[in-house]
């Protein structure tokens, strides 16, 4: 006997839409094509920075993370939101009183860098 075929474009078009709700699921879980910038600081001045912050801007939008501080050696992640094209600037003060500040970095959405902190500066890797 055959299937009639309203039933099979049933069952197709079902699956279809099943396949589709678990692909949304799984690119919500994972954070896929989210506007998220990750920018990793690692710290190798040879010692604690008490204050750390990361501004960030764009043509629509502009902030500043404020991180906590950083034992010397250790990392942080710094995540915002960027739609489109944006530049970055890290400041941080060091225990004994130094400043340091970077160079501004380019960001698109969904980029991650990695910025590390020396006593010359910050440098992009």
């Amino acid at each position: 006997m055959r299937t009639p075929r309203i039933l099979r474009v049933s069952v197709s078009l079902a699956a279809l839409v099943a396949s589709f709700l678990l692909g949304c699921i799984v690119a919500a879980k994972k954070a896929w094509l989210q506007p998220i910038v990750a920018v990793t600081i690692v710290n190798q001045t040879g010692q604690k920075i008490e204050q750390l912050s990361l501004d960030h801007k764009s043509s629509s939008s502009e902030g500043t993370v404020n991180l906590q501080p950083l034992a010397s050696g250790e990392r942080v992640v710094a995540r915002f939101y960027q739609a489109g094209e944006g530049i970055y600037t890290i400041s941080a003060l060091l225990a004994d009183g130094k400043s340091l500040k970077g160079q501004a970095g380019y960001v698109e959405s969904g980029y991650s860098v990695t910025e590390v902190l020396a006593q010359q500066g910050a440098q992009q890797r």
